[in-house]
């Protein structure tokens, strides 16, 4: 009997093993993090991770990261999805960061949320990237409008990276509540030719707050490939809660028209013509 339950219990494991390694090359991940103590999480698309999945991607469809559960002392549901922008394929990127904080102590405590994904395929130029904030409902999982702050949530501070050298911020493998290794992130990583949705990093310290950036031109030729990540940090001067959505896209930006050559010539002619008879009339 003693042995049958071992054979059970290896089985188990094993299960939840390759489960956890099946989808480790997706580039769509997710970090949360106490930045004093460095304990925190690391979630990949599609990648469950610990008993019933409770430390894993909670989601199971593509492109969506969902994640509900304790790092120490803060209670936390992000949501997170990466897309392409525009549907009949011509390229660009939408990276969308949705959480609810909230913390459980009367002391003073960080909280930071970062998501990256790689391989975007940039639309023809002009390319414009752009960052906008509001809020979430963690009930239905759906953004709002405006973010909030309540109790003792002090801040909201946000920024979004485009890196044209398609590069990464170093996550660290797949963890539950831990200390994560590395302790610390580089951002922009070594190597990456970054663009900032804001001149500087946007902090908000009352509640209902919004904004829509003005877009920045960035440099990507059509269906060249790149990385976004965006980041999150939240502070508390005691139990409070705070929700927000940050959302960083890529669209291809407005044009100039040029007249082809075809329409030129037709609108001389019509030019002419009034001409010719303008002169008739006065004759």
């Amino acid at each position: 009997m003693n042995f049958r339950r071992i054979m059970v219990l290896f089985m188990l494991v094993g299960f939840f093993s390759v489960t956890a390694q099946a989808f480790d090359l997706s580039t769509f991940r997710l970090r949360i993090e106490d930045p004093v103590t460095g304990v925190g999480r690391v979630i990949t698309d599609n990648v469950s991770l610990g008993f019933g999945n409770n430390a894993g991607d909670q989601n199971s469809a593509a492109g969506t990261v969902y994640f509900s559960g304790f790092v120490e002392n803060f209670n936390v549901s992000v949501q997170a999805t990466s897309t392409t922008v525009n549907p009949d394929g011509s390229g660009g990127g939408k990276l969308v960061l949705s959480a609810r904080v909230t913390y459980s102590q009367s002391t003073n405590a960080t909280i930071i949320i970062t998501l990256e994904d790689s391989g975007y395929t940039a639309p023809a130029p002009p390319v414009v990237f752009t960052g906008s904030v509001g809020g979430y409902d963690s009930v239905t999982k759906t953004a709002t409008q405006a973010g909030s702050l309540s109790g003792g949530a002090q801040s909201v501070t946000v920024q979004s990276w485009l890196d044209a050298a398609n590069t990464e911020p170093t996550f660290g493998p797949n963890s539950g509540s831990t200390v994560l290794n590395p302790f610390a992130q580089t951002i922009p990583p070594l190597g990456s030719n970054t663009t900032t949705a804001f001149a500087s990093p946007v902090s908000f310290g009352t509640t209902g707050f919004a904004l829509s950036g003005a877009g920045v031109a960035v440099p990507l030729v059509g269906g060249q490939t790149y990385s976004m990540f965006s980041q999150a940090t939240v502070s508390f001067t005691g139990n409070g809660a705070a929700d927000f959505t940050l959302t960083a896209i890529d669209p291809q930006g407005p044009t100039s028209q040029v007249p082809e050559p075809t329409s030129l010539m037709l609108l001389g002619s019509a030019l002419l013509g009034l001409e010719v008879a303008r002169r008739k009339k006065q004759a």
